[in-house]
């Protein structure tokens, strides 16, 4: 395994493609700001999320889980590699977005030290997105125990809905990588803590060619950093602007359940996200 991760990162020559250019500035299709509240200095996160969680309707909270100690020992990967087993198995997607991807299972210290590699070659943020098969996207994982040390569990998971916490996923990767268009069916919060994402949501009844072209059927294979393709969907015309956010380090965004979103890593990060009825 160690081979194969030095190779993902190390083999090939160096050449980079289009796609994180177009991430950086304007969109194909006109977006919409999302609604963004300062929580800089205040925590009672429940409270400011009740009327958005009511409603079901998206909002970024700026700054709301930057006093967690994650947002500066994450920066170091000695950091991580002293707080999670390096033999502790984590499964990763090899093509950096799960519609387009193999997965894989490999090691954490293997990860990590794809992750210093992939730095060593091309930064932690760039232009230009890197060749997608060097691309490895630790997606979708149980966070890790010792991560839990770091981080705290959001009070409106516990507190709105019906308070029923169902999981809590960790997400490591370098820029470039991408969760496609999709939906999940239970509310969400994403709490950022290193790098920098770009989200694109459109509500649960926006049209959006789910399960086409084989896809699951949660997920669309429309981009919404992309020209729409309305010869080949032709409804898509009707779609109502994208919402738009960059996450930084601190934020938290809070996605409720069946509204559409597409993410991007525009920088090396680490997020973790809960789910929760």
């Amino acid at each position: 395994m160690r081979a194969k991760v030095i190779s993902w990162a190390c083999s090939r020559k160096s050449r980079v493609g289009g796609g994180l250019g177009r991430a950086r500035g304007m969109a194909s299709q006109a977006t919409t700001t999302l609604a963004e509240k300062d929580c800089t200095a205040k925590h009672d996160l429940a409270g400011t999320m009740r009327p958005y969680v009511k409603d079901e309707v998206p909002v970024v909270l700026r700054g709301a889980v930057a006093h967690h100690d994650a947002k500066e020992r994450w920066k170091s990967w000695d950091h991580l590699e002293s707080i999670v087993d390096s033999e502790t198995t984590c499964h990763v997607e090899v093509g950096g977005n799960y519609s387009q991807s193999q997965t894989a299972d490999l090691q954490f210290g293997d990860y990590i030290m794809y992750m210093r590699f992939f730095e060593e070659r091309y930064g932690r943020s760039g232009d230009a997105t890197p060749p997608n098969d060097e691309l490895v996207y630790l997606a979708q994982n149980d966070a890790f125990e010792g991560l839990y040390q770091d981080f705290e569990i959001p009070d409106c998971c516990i507190s709105l809905g019906e308070g029923k916490l169902y999981s809590t996923m960790v997400w490591i990767g370098p820029y470039g990588c991408v969760s496609p268009l999709h939906f999940d069916p239970m509310d969400n919060v994403l709490m950022q803590f290193i790098g920098i994402k770009r989200v694109f949501l459109n509500p649960p009844e926006a049209h959006v060619y789910a399960g086409v072209d084989g896809n699951q059927s949660n997920t669309s294979p429309l981009n919404p950093e992309e020209p729409l393709d309305l010869t080949k969907y032709p409804l898509a015309a009707d779609l109502s602007r994208p919402l738009e956010c960059a996450l930084s380090p601190g934020d938290l965004l809070f996605i409720p359940k069946k509204w559409w979103h597409f993410i991007r890593t525009i920088e090396t990060s680490i997020s973790i996200n809960c789910w929760w009825r």
